[in-house]
């Protein structure tokens, strides 16, 4: 998976085997609970790969930055997101 750029900016181009990602997020801390979340809402139905990373501190949203995703190797997750429904997924567990 590849980090966020912008294909339109600097002559970006999707590396060879890499995609795009759909949408991303920054994790945010609970005050209450100081559990880290995140959240997407109003996408379309469908299956989707879910991956965070460790190493995404710095990733520039214009530049591709070569930032490995997911990092660790295991928190990758493919899910099926249906229309009108919630879905929680957990990367505490693998």
């Amino acid at each position: 998976m590849a980090d966020e750029f912008d294909p339109d900016v600097a002559q970006n181009t999707i590396p060879e085997g890499m995609v795009k990602p759909y949408r991303s997020d920054a994790l945010v801390q609970d005050s209450e609970t100081a559990e880290y979340r995140y959240g997407f809402a109003h996408l379309p139905a469908g299956m989707y790969t879910v991956a965070f990373s460790c190493s995404a501190v710095g990733d520039d949203s214009e530049e591709f930055d070569s930032v490995v995703i997911p990092n660790p190797e295991l928190q990758r997750h493919v899910v099926t997101i249906v229309a009108s429904e919630d879905l929680v997924q957990d990367f505490t567990e693998n």
